[in-house]
């Protein structure tokens, strides 16, 4: 992605995540989104790449958001407790999908494939690493 500000969309998952939230943590949802928007590097939001093509941020102390990146743009997919988060992350690592964690020349995480149907309906399923 580039350096300048991102740009966002979410996905129908998304926001069945979503409205199971609180309404608190809605509205803290709503004001880490804002803030993300205007200032993506704010250590409050702990705004990072998780693997090659998986965003996080920080919603509130137990709570994060994930993003799949798609052409230069994030698309949210995800919100709940930080413990789904860790079970998500850990899945997409053993599964091998799109795991970069710090910069690497290695070709094998070159090509990644989707399903094209399921990413014009924005669900992001596992990505299949391609040799």
């Amino acid at each position: 992605m580039q350096e300048s500000v991102p740009i966002y969309k979410t996905s129908k998952d998304f926001w069945v995540c979503y409205r199971r939230l609180s309404q608190e943590l809605q509205k803290r949802a709503r004001k880490s989104f804002a803030l993300l928007k205007k200032d993506p590097k704010h250590p409050s939001l702990n705004f990072k790449k998780v693997t090659k093509k998986i965003w996080s941020a920080r919603i509130s102390r137990d709570h994060r958001v994930l993003a799949h990146e798609e052409d230069g743009v994030l698309v949210w997919y995800w919100i709940g407790k930080h413990d789904e988060y860790m079970r998500q992350i850990r899945e997409h690592r053993q599964q091998r999908d799109d795991i970069i964690l710090e910069p690497t020349e290695d070709p094998i995480y070159t090509s990644i494939r989707h399903d094209q149907e399921d990413v014009e309906n924005g669900i992001i399923l596992a990505c299949k690493l391609i040799h």
